[in-house]
C-alpha cells in the first residue's frame, strides 16, 4: 500500500512539475484568444450544439467547439503530443505514454459517447481547448491545464485531434 501511495505521489509531483515547466515554456501568450482562452479564429464556424453532455453532472457549458480547421496531421500531432508533455498525465499507447493522472486517451470515443454521443473530433477538440467543459467520470475538474486553447493554434489542436482520433482503441 505504501509503495502504491509513494508511486502515486511521485507521479503527481512529476506531472505537476511537467505542467509548470510547460506553462512557463509556453508563456502567457493570449493573442488571438478570448478572455477564457478559447481560440477566436474560426469561432463563427462553431455551431450551437448544447444538447450534449456538458459536465459530468449534465450541466451544459455552451456550444460544443468542433474541429474548426480543415483537418490535422496525425504525424504532426504525435510530435506535439510528446513535446507538450501530454504523456506525463495520459496513457496513450500510440505515443508510448503511460501517465495516470488523466484518462486513457485511447478510450476518448467512450467519453464522447457518454457526453451525449458527441462527434469524436469535436469532443477531442473541446477537451483540449476547454478541458473543464466535460469531466470524464472518475476525474476532477482543473486537472488539465486550461491554457492549451490559447497557447496552441487551431492547426496544432487539429493535429492533436487527428493523432488521438487515429489511436482510438475500439471505436
Amino acid at each position: 500500500m505504501m509503495k502504491v501511495l509513494g508511486a502515486a505521489t511521485a507521479g503527481l509531483i512529476v506531472g505537476v512539475v511537467a505542467m509548470v515547466a510547460l506553462i512557463y515554456w509556453q508563456g502567457t501568450k493570449t493573442s488571438g484568444a478570448s478572455s477564457v482562452g478559447i481560440p477566436v479564429v474560426g469561432a463563427a464556424s462553431i455551431p450551437s450544439n448544447s444538447t450534449g453532455g456538458g459536465s459530468s453532472t449534465g450541466a451544459t457549458t455552451g456550444p460544443r467547439p468542433t474541429n474548426p480547421g480543415t483537418g490535422g496531421s496525425a504525424s504532426s500531432g504525435k510530435g506535439l503530443f510528446t513535446s507538450s508533455g501530454c504523456g506525463s498525465c495520459h496513457t496513450f499507447a500510440p505515443a508510448g505514454a503511460s501517465g495516470t493522472i488523466g484518462p486513457n486517451l485511447a478510450d476518448a470515443y467512450k467519453s464522447a459517447k457518454a457526453d451525449g454521443n458527441a462527434p469524436l473530433d469535436g469532443y477531442l477538440y473541446q477537451s483540449i481547448a476547454d478541458p473543464n467543459a466535460y469531466i470524464v467520470s472518475g476525474y476532477s475538474a482543473s486537472l488539465m491545464p486550461s491554457t492549451f486553447g490559447s497557447s496552441l493554434s487551431n492547426s496544432q489542436i487539429n493535429d492533436l485531434v487527428a493523432f488521438l482520433a487515429a489511436g482510438q482503441a475500439g471505436k
